[in-house]
């Protein structure tokens, strides 16, 4: 059993995984929060991973490889896409004010309303990148997804889409469903 892209994948081939059928499709989430680059590009690799999408604001890190240049690079010399949607990002000094589990839902429900609502041009453009490249993963820092707006945005692509998506909650009953096609 491999790796799971984030903290709480369980492996796809398993009955009671987070796997989310797209009639072919496999949406992923992954943060690189305590991943080396390697290990990074190992995981989306041992999925398959077609496409890379960057949902960071700001594409900077101080981790090697995880800026977007490098990053595009990187994941281009290993033949995957890579995309960045700044849009879907959440600017820096909102991030800085959570603090709790109940910050975060504040935020999330923020987003969910002021931007997601206003980006469903770029969320049905996710989706048809979905569409071409069949196996793509949401990218971002956080290692846990219910800790990431890549869950919100998750959730807001299985609203959008007209394919009969399954979602399930991750392990340990929380109550935001995100969509992931496994392990990563």
């Amino acid at each position: 059993m491999g790796n799971p892209i984030s903290g709480d994948v369980a492996h796809e081939k398993q009955q009671d995984d987070q796997v989310v059928p797209l009639e072919g499709r496999k949406l992923f989430t992954i943060g690189y929060e305590g991943l080396d680059f390697e290990e990074y590009l190992r995981r989306l690799e041992e999925n398959g991973i077609l496409m890379v999408v960057d949902v960071r604001r700001d594409p900077v890190s101080r981790k090697p490889g995880f800026s977007k240049r490098g990053m595009a690079e990187r994941l281009g010399a290993a033949g995957i896409r890579y995309e960045h949607l700044p849009m879907l990002g959440i600017e820096k000094e909102r991030r800085q004010i959570i603090r709790t589990a109940e910050d975060r839902e504040r935020v999330f429900q923020w987003y969910l309303k002021d931007v997601l609502e206003q980006e469903e041009n770029t969320l049905s453009g996710l989706l048809k990148l979905l569409d071409t490249y069949r196996r793509v993963v949401l990218t971002c820092y956080e290692r846990n997804p219910l800790e990431c707006h890549r869950s919100v945005i998750a959730e807001k692509l299985v609203e959008l889409s007209t394919e009969g998506i399954r979602v399930r909650t991750p392990p340990g009953g929380t109550k935001r469903n995100w969509v992931t096609g496994g392990p990563i």
